[in-house]
Formats: structure tokens, C-alpha cells, sequence
């Protein structure tokens, strides 16, 4: 008996319950006597919302392309400002040394020059004498450093003793040549031992010429 009675209790409360959620959910259409059915109330318009935020985000900086090459938006660029270029550009920094050894090609090819051109004694010993002060500095300056090591300050090194002694020695033979005999001491004034000495130096201001011109 008592399990009956739970039966039917059962029974009517699931009746009760789908009674109830049809009730929520149906309704009859006033004017065509339809019965429909789900949610009858109004939803938000969610398009006008979404329509205007996609406006703002797609809308331009510039209206047109006239705003955007305005000469009071855009600034020159600083073409003539050499901290510009060098930022721009990234122009390689030339070390002390290298700038050395780029004063010392002039001073090099103004020696050849002089070798070429046979000029006279004067002449080419001012150009030798200008070489051999420039000398004195870049011995004394890069003397103890790691730089006395490379080749290209031992051959410039070189070149300053020889065209410091051949210089000297076409002055001297200037002076001494009408006492001197070409024998003995005499030998090193004469012209054949003076063109030796002036071709070996040629060659070897030529060599070093393309030695300096390779540091980077």
C-alpha cells in the first residue's frame, strides 16, 4: 500500500513539472491562433553596438593622403647633419691607427713622385725631410704598442732609414764630389751607387704604397 501511494505521489509530481515548464515556454498567437513555442520576450539589438565599434576601429589616423604629407606632420630629414649620416649610414669608426697610416700615403706617393720625375736634390730631399718628421711621431707614438708589430709600420720603418740615406747622400755628394775619388770612401757618392740606391728605394716605396693602402 505504502509503495503504491509513493507511485502515484511520483507520478503526480512530474506531471505537475512538465505541466509547468510547457506553460513557460508555449503561447497562442493572438492573431493567427498559433501556438508557438520558446522564449517570447524582446533581445537587446546587439548590431548597432558592433556596427559602431567596428567603424571606430577600422577609421584611418589621416583622412586622406593630402593630412598625411603635411609639411607640418612630417620633418625634413637632416641630410647635411653628419651625426644623422653617421647614425643612418652606420659609418664605420676609422681607428688612430688606420687614420695614420692614411696621412702617410701622400707623403709616400709625394716621394715617388719626386723618384719619377728625377726631380732635383732640394726638392727631393724637402720631400724626404717632411716624410722623415712625420716619422719621428708615428715611431714614437705606436713604438711600444701592439701596432710596431704590424707589417705595415715596419715597411713604413724601412723606407724612413733608406730615404733618410739616400737623401743624405745626394746632398753630400753634391758637396764632396769634386774631392772624392769613386774609390774607397768616394764609392758610395758616385752616380752609378746613387742610381742603385735610388731604384732600390723606388721599389721599395712602391711595395709599401700597396701595403698601406690594404689597412683597413
Amino acid at each position: 500500500m505504502y509503495n503504491y501511494i509513493m507511485k502515484k505521489l511520483i507520478v503526480s509530481i512530474f506531471i505537475f513539472f512538465f505541466a509547468t515548464v510547457n506553460i513557460g515556454f508555449t503561447a497562442t498567437d493572438s492573431a493567427t491562433g498559433e501556438i508557438r513555442r520558446g522564449y517570447l520576450g524582446t533581445l537587446p539589438d546587439l548590431t548597432q553596438r558592433f556596427d559602431k565599434q567596428r567603424s571606430e576601429l577600422a577609421r584611418p589616423a589621416f583622412d586622406n593622403v593630402e593630412t598625411f604629407r603635411d609639411k607640418n606632420e612630417l620633418k625634413p630629414v637632416p641630410r647635411d647633419n653628419p651625426a644623422y649620416i653617421d647614425l643612418i649610414i652606420k659609418r664605420q669608426k676609422i681607428s688612430p691607427y688606420t687614420k695614420d697610416i692614411n696621412d702617410a700615403i701622400p707623403l709616400v706617393e709625394s716621394m715617388i713622385e719626386a723618384i719619377n720625375r728625377d726631380m732635383n736634390i732640394q726638392r727631393f730631399v724637402a720631400r724626404v725631410n717632411t716624410f722623415n718628421d712625420w716619422m719621428s711621431y708615428f715611431k714614437s707614438k705606436y713604438k711600444d704598442r701592439p701596432e710596431a708589430y704590424y707589417i705595415s709600420f715596419q715597411k713604413l720603418v724601412e723606407i724612413d732609414f733608406q730615404s733618410h740615406y739616400l737623401a743624405a747622400i745626394k746632398y753630400e755628394s753634391r758637396l764632396y764630389n769634386p774631392y772624392l775619388p769613386y774609390s774607397a770612401e768616394g764609392a758610395i757618392y758616385s752616380p752609378e751607387a746613387i742610381r742603385k740606391q735610388t731604384s732600390a728605394l723606388l721599389s721599395e716605396l712602391e711595395k709599401t704604397l700597396v701595403i698601406l693602402k690594404e689597412v683597413n
